[in-house]
C-alpha cells in the first residue's frame, strides 16, 4: 500500500513579508552610519546643532522601526517553523504506528529518536541565528557598494577583509560536517545502549554487572562530551572570527 503524501508547511506563505521585512531592516541598518558620515562631513565643522538633533531624531525613529520589524521578521519565522515541526512530528509519528512491527525492531529505539531529534534541528535552523543571517547576506554586497561609491580605497579594504574572513571561516569549517556526523553517532550509541540496559535492567541486577555498565556508560558520555566540545568549539571560533573582523572593519 503507497504512503499517503502529506506537504510540509514552507516559508512560501510568508515569503513576501519576510523579505520585505529582511529589506526594511537592513535600510534601517544605514542609519546610523550615514550619521556618522554627516556629523563629520557637514555637523562638526559647521557646528549646526539643529541638524544634529534632526539627524539624532531620525535614527532614533529608525532604531525602533528596525527593532519592530526584526520582532516581526522573527515572529514570521518561528511561527513557520512551529507550523513545519508540528506537522512533521504528527506525520512521522503516524507512519512509525503504521509501520510493521519486524521493521520498526530492526530501526532500533536509538535511531528512531534520532529521527525525531532530526525534526527539532531542522526547526531550529529555519528559525535560528543563522537563517536570518542568510536572508540579511545578499544586502553585504549593497553595504559594499556603499562604501565603494563613498571611497574606492576603504571598498576595496572591505572586500579584502571579506574575502580573508571567508577563506579563514570555510578553512576552520572544513571537518564541520564530519563532527556533527560523529557527535550524531556518538549519541545514538548512548541512546541505543541506555534503551537496551534499561530493558534488560532485571538481567543486569541478576548478574551483578552494574558496574560494568556504569563503565561502558562512561565511555559512550566521554564521546559524546568530545564530539560535542569539538563542535561547539567550531561554532564559537566562527563567531568570535567574525566579532574580531567587524571590530577591525569599523576601526578602520
Amino acid at each position: 500500500m503507497s504512503k499517503p503524501s502529506f506537504k510540509l508547511p514552507s516559508f512560501g506563505d510568508h515569503a513576501l513579508g519576510i523579505v520585505a521585512s529582511s529589506v526594511a531592516i537592513n535600510c534601517m541598518a544605514l542609519a546610523f552610519p550615514l550619521l556618522m558620515m554627516q556629523m563629520y562631513d557637514r555637523i562638526i565643522p559647521h557646528q549646526s546643532v539643529s541638524t544634529l538633533s534632526l539627524f539624532v531624531m531620525g535614527v532614533f525613529v529608525a532604531a525602533l522601526a528596525e527593532v519592530g520589524l526584526r520582532y516581526c521578521r522573527s515572529y514570521l519565522t518561528i511561527w513557520t517553523s512551529s507550523k513545519f515541526e508540528h506537522v512533521a512530528m504528527k506525520e512521522l509519528a503516524s507512519r512509525f504506528m503504521q509501520e510493521p512491527l519486524h521493521a520498526y525492531e530492526l530501526r532500533g529505539n536509538g535511531a528512531i529518536t534520532q529521527i525525531f531529534k532530526s525534526i527539532s534541528l531542522l526547526k531550529s535552523h529555519q528559525s535560528g541565528q543563522s537563517f536570518q543571517q542568510l536572508l540579511d547576506l545578499p544586502f553585504s554586497a549593497f553595504y559594499i557598494a556603499i562604501v565603494y561609491a563613498l571611497s574606492w580605497k576603504m571598498g576595496l579594504a572591505l572586500s579584502a577583509a571579506v574575502i580573508l574572513y571567508a577563506l579563514l571561516v570555510f578553512t576552520a569549517n572544513s571537518y564541520f560536517a564530519s563532527w556533527v556526523k560523529a557527535s550524531q553517532e556518538a549519541d545514538l550509541r548512548r541512546g541505543n545502549f541506555l534503551n537496551e540496559t534499561l530493558r534488560h535492567i532485571h538481567m543486569v541486577k541478576s548478574m551483578t554487572m552494574e558496574a560494568l555498565m556504569l563503565r561502558r556508560h562512561h565511555r559512550l558520555q566521554g564521546q559524546c562530551a568530545k564530539s560535542v566540545t569539538d563542535l561547539s568549539f567550531t561554532i564559537e571560533r566562527g563567531n568570535a572570527m567574525g566579532i574580531v573582523f567587524g571590530a577591525m572593519v569599523a576601526v578602520a
